[in-house]
C-alpha cells in the first residue's frame, strides 16, 4: 500500500508539471478526471464489484481538458508516469481507446532523452502482451518511441517550456530510484 500511494503522489506531481507546462503557454486547463470531478463517489465506486460500461468510463476519465484560446481547439489529456529506461511501458491503454478515443496519453518519462510523449489513444498499439506472475494478469507493453515527441502535437510549447521542467522531472527520477535501494 506504501509503494502505491507513493506512485499516486508522484503522479500529482506529474500533472501538476503537465498542468503548468500548458499554462505558461497560454493554454487554459481544467482538471477533469474524476478524481476531481467525482472524487466524493470514488470511494463509493470502489465498492461496486461489477463494473459496467458507465462505471469504467467514469473511472477512466481523462486528467485534464485543455483549451488552446488561439485556435479553439479542445482537447482531452491523460497523463502517466513512467521510469523505464528503455521507453517501454507497461500499462493498459484500451480503456482509454475504447471510451476516450480522441484522448491524448502523455506520458512523462525522465530516464528518456525526449521525456514527454504524446499519442492519440485511437492511434496506440500495443507492442507485446504477457502474462505477469507478480501481477497475476495479462499486462502490455508500449514503445514511446513510436509516440509523439509533445512539440510535434502541441507546436505552441516551445523548447524552452519543455527544458523548464526538467530539473523537477529528472528530481522524481532520483527520488524513485533511492527508494528503489532502500
Amino acid at each position: 500500500m506504501e509503494n502505491f500511494r507513493f506512485n499516486l503522489m508522484k503522479g500529482k506531481i506529474v500533472e501538476v508539471i503537465i498542468q503548468n507546462m500548458f499554462e505558461c503557454t497560454d493554454y487554459q486547463v481544467f482538471s477533469y478526471g474524476h478524481e476531481n470531478t467525482l472524487g466524493y463517489m470514488k470511494n463509493e465506486l470502489k465498492k461496486y464489484k461489477k463494473h459496467n460500461d458507465t462505471l469504467k468510463k467514469i473511472r477512466f476519465t481523462p486528467d485534464f481538458v485543455i483549451y488552446n484560446p488561439k485556435t479553439e481547439e479542445t482537447r482531452l489529456i491523460e497523463v502517466k508516469y513512467n521510469n523505464s529506461k528503455n521507453n517501454k511501458i507497461i500499462s493498459d491503454f484500451e480503456p482509454y481507446q475504447k471510451y476516450w478515443s480522441d484522448c491524448y496519453i502523455l506520458v512523462v518519462n525522465p530516464s528518456s532523452e525526449n521525456v514527454y510523449f504524446i499519442q492519440k489513444a485511437s492511434e496506440i498499439e500495443i507492442e507485446n502482451e504477457f502474462y505477469n506472475k507478480n501481477l497475476h494478469k495479462k499486462v502490455k507493453t508500449y514503445d514511446l518511441n513510436k509516440f509523439k515527441k509533445i512539440q510535434e502535437e502541441f507546436e505552441d510549447i516551445t523548447w524552452e517550456v519543455v527544458k523548464d521542467t526538467f530539473e523537477i522531472i529528472d528530481s522524481l527520477k532520483f527520488v524513485s530510484e533511492g527508494r528503489k535501494s532502500s
